[in-house]
């Protein structure tokens, strides 16, 4: 790799045709005295750390250049006018630079093949900054145009559905571009990657998108579009990526998608999408990265989700999804961010995605999910994030492999969950104590108990009874036996006492048998007490 500022003596170089400086790490301005070699058809000196200004005369000193790349240095100041007399220029390559101001007409640029102003600061965020894109309609032979990441304002020229046929890639993402997507786009029918992302384009997608039969990439993301996602979409049979992320798209998701079997990536997030998930989607095994987060999306995760084997990421948090979390979901072994969080999903946390080894990152907070938190989790020991929180989930949480590490799981707003010998989670401790099964002797001494109770009870009532019959006989025993009955109905508020106690649900609460039995017979002893006196 050279380095230094590049000697003034190339330039005596009369008949040098080709200079490639490209890859190094020059520095400096770059002599005049280059810019007089008249004969040069290439000159590349991207890559390097040049900086300075393109002389404005370029395009009349250098008029037989074929190719011009100064991408990636630190150049400053504006693209000359003069670089549309170098009408040879099949390549012109100035992308990541300090560039500032217009862009100038190169109507005269009819051999221009590959256009890329990408990562400047070109434009003033005013309508007429891409007036310079319809000039390009002379250049019939264009095939690559990035004006990404400038400033760039104005809505994109209709004339843009002119450019030339042969045209594959169009990026003016990252602008301040506003406006709709230009009618008769679907005249670049060699056209495999539309990117207009990070803009305000609005509107609505123009279903005649679908005759781009060619399309690989359709990257509108970050934008103001409305209305649906045209079906037409599906038509784009080889197309690989469809970014709509973060635009006012409502309707449902189009079931045709599932003719774009070439699909790598489908992102939908923060839109308006409202309505089932169409199971043919899971149809596409190409699948890497689906996110349909930030929707209105309804219904259950699809079974079919389980055939997406070579699926990376799947998000389809903060929805109205509900229903279990399928099963088949364990069949999506390279899934390495896996986001369900805010739904409505329940039940319990199905055991196949103890397959899911290579996931990094698990999001089931807030739902409703029910059960104990699987014992597999903890051999996962690649994962970043767990998180649980806000569930209905229940039993002590497992304290081996992640869960040593409170930082990487979260298990709050589970109000059933209880900690372990290592409980780092600020849990209540787990009661460890199994209750005991009642003796067959300890069984037949409670039944016995109780048919005594059951006895005494009623020889008791037989005794008030008759003493009722003879009240009047024996007016002088009626304060004794008022007596005798508030003492029989202390007994029976006794024995609910101890039936109540004995049917609390926490162990912790519940009475020990032991003390019911000896309760018991203190109620029996009383009882057959009273019974004795009404006897007498």
């Amino acid at each position: 790799m050279l380095s230094g500022n590049v000697p003034s003596t190339l330039g005596n170089l009369k008949n040098l045709r080709i200079l490639d400086l490209m890859d190094n790490t020059f520095s400096g301005v770059i002599p005049p005295s280059i810019f007089n070699l008249s004969l040069l058809t290439a000159l590349d000196i991207g890559f390097n750390l040049f900086h300075g200004n393109i002389p404005s005369d370029i395009g009349i000193s250098l008029p037989n250049l074929e190719f011009f790349s100064i991408a990636s240095n630190l150049f400053t100041g504006f693209i000359p006018v003069s670089i549309s007399n170098a009408s040879n220029l099949q390549l012109l390559q100035v992308s990541l630079n300090n560039l500032t101001g217009e862009v100038p007409t190169l109507e005269k640029l009819h051999r221009l093949n590959f256009f890329t102003l990408l990562s400047n600061h070109l434009g003033s965020g005013q309508a007429n900054d891409l007036n310079f894109l319809s000039s390009l309609t002379n250049s019939t032979t264009l095939e690559y145009l990035s004006i990404k990441r400038n400033n760039f304002g104005g809505e994109l020229p209709k004339q843009i559905s002119n450019l030339s046929t042969m045209l594959e890639v169009i990026s003016v993402a990252e602008n301040n571009i506003f406006g709709s997507i230009p009618a008769g786009i679907e005249k670049l029918v060699s056209l495999k990657v539309f990117d207009v992302s990070t803009n305000k384009i609005s509107g609505m997608i123009p279903s005649s998108i679908g005759m781009l039969q060619n399309l690989e990439g359709l990257v509108l993301d970050y934008n103001n579009l409305s209305g649906h996602i045209p079906s037409s979409v599906g038509n784009l049979t080889k197309l690989m990526a469809l970014h709509l992320r973060e635009n006012s798209l409502e309707g449902s998701i189009p079931s045709s998608l599932e003719n774009c079997k070439k699909l790598l990536v489908l992102n939908l997030c923060k839109n308006n999408l409202r309505g089932d998930i169409p199971p043919g989607l899971f149809g596409i095994f190409s699948l890497l990265d689906i996110c349909f987060s930030k929707n209105h999306l309804t219904g259950s995760l699809p079974i079919e989700i389980g055939k997406l084997i070579n699926l990376s990421i799947l998000d389809i948090s903060l929805n109205m999804l509900s229903g279990e979390i399928p099963s088949g979901l364990g069949g999506c072994v390279s899934l390495q961010g896996l986001y369900m969080n805010i739904n409505f999903f329940h039940g319990s946390i199905p055991s196949s995605l103890s397959s899911l080894r290579g996931v990094l990152q698990f999001d089931f907070s807030y739902n409703n999910l029910s059960g104990k938190i699987p014992e597999f989790f903890q051999g996962f020991n690649s994962l970043e994030m767990l998180d649980l929180s806000y569930n209905n989930l229940e039993g002590m949480v497992p304290d081996e492999g992640i869960f040593k590490n409170s930082t990487v799981v979260s298990v709050i707003g589970n109000s059933q969950l209880c900690g372990g010998v290592n409980n780092d989670f600020g849990l209540p401790r787990c009661n460890f104590h199994q209750p005991k099964r009642l003796s067959h002797k300890l069984k037949m001494a409670i039944i016995a108990i109780a048919v005594l109770l059951a006895l005494a009870l009623f020889v008791t009532c037989l005794f008030l009874s008759s003493s009722r019959r003879k009240r009047r006989e024996f007016k002088s025993s009626s304060k004794r036996n008022a007596l005798m009955e508030v003492r029989i109905l202390e007994c029976l508020n006794s024995i609910f006492r101890i039936g109540i106690s004995c049917s609390v649900e926490s162990p912790r609460e519940r009475m020990k048998i032991s003390d019911a039995v000896a309760q018991l017979c203190s109620v029996r002893n009383e009882l057959q007490s009273t019974a004795a006196e009404q006897g007498r």
